[in-house]
């Protein structure tokens, strides 16, 4: 509880601080558009409706801001991520006794995450999404 109390604190400073840039950065994501140019010839500009800037500087920087509600949905359950980009490995330690309690928080977490993903314009990617077992062998 003390770290939670903590990143509180830090992120209500952190978003103070950058309260006067808000405009800034809204005015940065909405009312874009974009064309594409391919040698002498291109496209008709269009409306860009979500994303950033294709090779923006803050693209990178953004992305990990609005993703950040993931970690708080899977430490909720239990079960511990690593992210990387926009790459999440989720991994849970069980024991055979255990097995069964665990896999169910591993899927609830997964229903949690499909909500958020699609709520917020997302897709979780199930032609790269894969489950590996690890285990140690058995002693009598």
């Amino acid at each position: 509880m003390t770290y939670y109390s903590i990143d509180c604190i830090l992120v209500s400073l952190v978003l103070a601080s950058l309260a006067p840039l808000f405009p800034w950065i809204c005015s940065y994501l909405k009312r874009r558009s974009q064309c594409v140019r391919a040698g002498q010839s291109s496209s008709r500009y269009r409306e860009c409706f979500s994303g950033v800037p294709p090779g923006s500087v803050l693209g990178p920087l953004l992305f990990p801001v609005y993703t950040s509600p993931i970690s708080v949905i899977v430490s909720d359950l239990g079960i511990s991520l690593q992210q990387y980009a926009d790459d999440t490995q989720l991994y849970i330690s069980v024991s055979a006794d255990d097995l069964t309690v665990h896999l169910t928080y591993l899927e609830s977490c997964l229903q949690s995450l499909h909500l958020w993903l699609c709520h917020n314009g997302l897709a979780l990617n199930s032609g790269k999404s894969e489950s590996i077992s690890f285990s140690t062998p058995k002693h009598p």
